[in-house]
């Protein structure tokens, strides 16, 4: 991780991570929970375990009400000064069973806000360069934001990207995808985009991991095990 000037002007600097150093960080996380919670680690991770995690950093609040004005907001985290955050999950996610997907990522997606942006809040306090006008500090989260379609705030791209780590770890991910590979006699990084090989991974991947398949095919191609054009075994080389 190094230290970059935030263009956004919510902070003088940001952390810049490296994505592999997202994955690791993430992994790392998860094991510890599911070590703790069950003293083995085995995917799928339980949403209990995905609420048991955040509140470890958080003070959650998993029937929340929002403004319908402002749109399809899905979570939402609160940072006061000096206080655990808060962090609030919209109310159909958590009473509706068909939401399931999205609460899990939501969840994972307010976990990251908290881990690792909540710390510099507190950072640029400690500097007195924050909460200088007595208001608290919320990161809003829409139904496009959880979901990774909104790259270009950073907190927001690295939010997404730890959701899919943390409810897809890489090295778990990549025993999935090797077994399965063994299983169709494909060569590491055979799989392409858009066919048959790729539907069949991705259900794979779904039923593993109990994520959607927006999701897992996002993962999937992030970590080079789905790819475009001639096939590659990079993904495996790491």
């Amino acid at each position: 991780m190094i230290w970059v000037r935030d263009i956004t002007g919510r902070f003088a600097e940001r952390p810049h991570y490296e994505p592999e150093e997202l994955d690791n960080d993430c992994e790392a996380i998860v094991e510890d929970v599911l070590l703790r919670r069950h003293g083995e680690v085995v995917y799928p991770v339980l949403t209990d375990d995905l609420f048991f995690m955040l509140e470890q950093t958080a003070c959650v609040d998993p029937y929340a009400e929002f403004d319908p004005a402002e749109g399809e907001i899905w979570g939402e985290s609160e940072f006061r000064p000096g206080e655990q955050p808060r962090v609030f999950i919209r109310h159909e996610l958590s009473e509706n069973p068909r939401y399931e997907n999205p609460l899990r990522t939501t969840l994972t997606h307010e976990f990251s806000h908290v881990h690792y942006h909540g710390p510099l809040f507190e950072l640029e306090r400690s500097r007195g360069e924050s909460f200088e006008d007595g208001r608290n500090k919320t990161w809003v989260c829409k139904r496009d934001h959880v979901e990774g379609h909104r790259k270009r705030d950073w907190t927001e791209w690295q939010a997404s990207y730890c959701s899919g780590a943390l409810l897809i770890p890489k090295r778990a991910l990549r025993e999935a995808v090797k077994e399965f590979l063994g299983s169709h006699e494909l060569i590491p990084g055979q799989v392409m985009r858009d066919t048959l090989d790729e539907i069949e991974l991705v259900s794979e991947v779904v039923r593993r991991f109990a994520v959607s398949r927006e999701a897992a095919a996002v993962r999937l191609r992030q970590q080079r095990h789905v790819v475009e054009g001639m096939p590659s075994g990079e993904a495996f080389r790491a």
